[in-house]
């Protein structure tokens, strides 16, 4: 009886020990940062003879879309350096930058206002970036 008793608590306490485990809580999950590109997409479709070039912290982006995918990795509360590089596709050697520097917001959505480069001179242009914020289940057994 003693030996049946014992091994009956031993099986207990390897299975609280394996449901102790598999009940670990999720990571904090990720605010959600979305951006609205559609003012640049508009302008760089009104301007073909220019090429169009985003570059954010050093990375080249080809079109607003990639750009919008590069901004929703963005952490809430970092800081970027954006730049808007147009070159015109009848003389590669007229070359034209906007740079501007911005923080992703941590709750109040923002309004980045920069200068647009074409061939006609500089638009202004504005892109918002929105941080909705997670929401924590409580974790999940697995």
């Amino acid at each position: 009886m003693k030996k049946f008793l014992l091994s009956l608590c031993m099986i207990a306490i390897a299975s609280a020990c394996v449901l102790m485990t598999s009940c670990k809580d999720d990571d904090a999950p990720r605010p959600k940062v979305s951006a609205n590109v559609t003012e640049l997409a508009a302008a760089e479709k009104a301007n073909p003879d220019m090429v169009y070039t985003y570059v954010l912290d050093g990375r080249t982006y080809n079109n607003a879309e990639e750009l919008q995918a590069a901004l929703a990795d963005l952490e809430p509360g970092s800081s970027h350096n954006y730049t808007v590089v147009a070159t015109d596709k009848n003389d590669p050697t007229n070359v034209q930058r906007t740079q501007v520097s911005f923080t992703v917001p941590t709750d109040t959505p923002i309004t980045i206002t920069f200068d647009f480069p074409t061939p006609q001179g500089v638009v202004t242009v504005t892109i918002t970036i929105t941080v909705t914020p997670a929401t924590h289940s409580g974790g999940a057994i697995r």
